[in-house]
């Protein structure tokens, strides 16, 4: 599961846990920017699952943990709480959605918890990144892979990442807003985060031990939906 996506939404809450494994950056979907780390260079080759389908670093993104649940837009602005059909069982020993009564069961409960908290936190990331590039702290970010010495690098276009040198001359307002919507924090943590690029050179290699794989540019404003959101389905 998730071997295709190349990318995961960034949420406030794990930017901490992320940092340590992932590079993160911000694409462009029309006029909005989306903090997002990093799993792949190429078109649905996730560097992070392997062959087995197993998550190859200790932090998952919150983006997957929910699955087989997640919430689908319904009438009058409604959510409703679905489930994947292959993961539906009869067996009477499995977990219940429901109790005798009719109500959540407390796992289903705690399930649609962390559903409607994850998506709060996606629409105060999605703000935070956007005030970042109206304050012009982006800039364009070609980030290119080594894998080894006697091949080409993997490049990634249409990935942004901070300034840092408008960053630190910013004036206290603008500091001071950064900071009240949450997106200061997201700042540096992408700044810190791109430490990590030795993570995907190291992924990369392998993964070109195993299939061969040769050079290739990933553009990640071709994996976006044409509705200004990130279409995970497509990636």
């Amino acid at each position: 599961m998730f071997s295709n996506e190349v990318v995961a939404a960034v949420l406030p809450g794990e930017l901490g846990k992320l940092i340590a494994e992932y590079v993160l950056g911000f694409i462009q979907t029309g006029e909005t920017f989306r903090a997002v780390a990093i799993l792949g260079m190429e078109q649905n080759k996730n560097l992070y699952v392997s062959k087995e389908g197993k998550w190859l670093a200790l932090y998952v993104p919150a983006v997957f943990r929910s699955f087989p649940f997640a919430l689908a837009q319904g009438e009058d602005d409604n959510r409703i709480l679905c489930v994947d059909k292959s993961h539906i069982s009869e067996d009477a020993e499995d977990s219940r959605f429901f109790d005798e009564e009719g109500n959540l069961t407390e796992v289903t409960s705690e399930i649609l918890t962390f559903l409607q908290k994850r998506e709060q936190e996606l629409v105060t990331a999605d703000k935070a990144a956007q005030l970042i590039a109206e304050q012009e702290l982006l800039k364009e970010w070609p980030l290119s892979i080594a894998t080894g010495e006697d091949l080409l690098p993997f490049r990634v276009e249409g990935l942004f990442r901070i300034d840092e040198e408008k960053l630190n001359r910013l004036e206290a307002v603008e500091l001071g807003e950064l900071r009240q919507c949450g997106a200061l924090p997201l700042a540096y943590a992408q700044l810190l985060s791109m430490s990590q690029t030795d993570q995907l050179s190291r992924r990369l290699e392998y993964q070109r031990d195993e299939s061969g794989t040769k050079q290739d540019v990933a553009d990640l404003g071709e994996l976006l939906s044409a509705d200004d959101a990130l279409n995970f389905d497509s990636l």
